[in-house]
């Protein structure tokens, strides 16, 4: 497997999350994205194109696809203009069903932010040319769920992968009373070759599967 050449490490994504659940499993969101690096320089590029009425609906559409049915009340953005600073955009949302009801427990199903491995990089069976990993990727997300009133959640197990270009881990646990879980996916730049694709799809659906097993905040109090 050929390795391209290091790049300086600097470039990561940083995601952190609290997220407050009702009964009827709607949340109010407050997030905090911070883009170090190339990361950086691409958003802060998209972002420039665009007024600031502009700039909220970049930022919508882009939670969009991590939250159904969100209404966004207020979004702040750090950085854009000062050359070699992480890019931080801040934002408050509400979203309507986020968890759902199941056997008298509350869960969320869809994580938020998922890294999608296997669509982005690996939607072929195998392959006849080599694939071109562009870069070197290193995302952290870190969400704080509070559950309703009377709910405990129930951490799960820790869940790991690993692969020969990359790694994967997910970590949950009580803390005040709220469920505490914390993701950190990287993918190593490289030129992965067509005997050692399989591999690599086969690592990419293992952690979109660890990564897509329910959160549960609970059971509910009767009534």
């Amino acid at each position: 497997m050929e390795r391209t050449p290091e790049d300086a490490g600097q470039d990561r994504y940083e995601v952190e999350l609290r997220i407050a659940l009702d009964a009827a499993g709607d949340a109010v969101v407050e997030g905090t994205e911070r883009f170090v690096g190339h990361d950086a320089a691409a958003a802060k590029a998209a972002l420039e194109q665009v007024d600031a009425r502009g700039r909220r609906q970049v930022v919508e559409q882009g939670l969009a696809r991590s939250f159904r049915g969100l209404v966004l009340s207020d979004v702040a953005v750090e950085g854009e203009r000062r050359t070699g600073d992480p890019l931080v955009i801040r934002y408050r949302a509400r979203v309507a069903g986020l968890a759902r009801r199941s056997g008298g427990r509350l869960v969320i199903d869809a994580v938020p932010y998922p890294a999608r491995l296997s669509a982005r990089f690996a939607q072929l069976a195998a392959r006849e040319t080599p694939l071109l990993l562009p870069s070197d990727e290193r995302a952290s997300l870190r969400f704080t769920v509070v559950p309703p009133a009377g709910a405990v959640p129930a951490p799960g197990p820790v869940r790991e992968v690993k692969g020969a270009l990359g790694s994967y881990r997910r970590g949950e646990r009580l803390e005040g009373g709220a469920l505490l879980r914390e993701d950190v996916v990287e993918v190593r730049r490289a030129r992965v070759p067509p005997d050692a694709y399989p591999d690599f799809v086969r690592f990419a659906a293992e952690v979109d599967d660890a990564q897509a097993i329910p959160m549960d905040l609970g059971a509910l109090p009767p009534g």
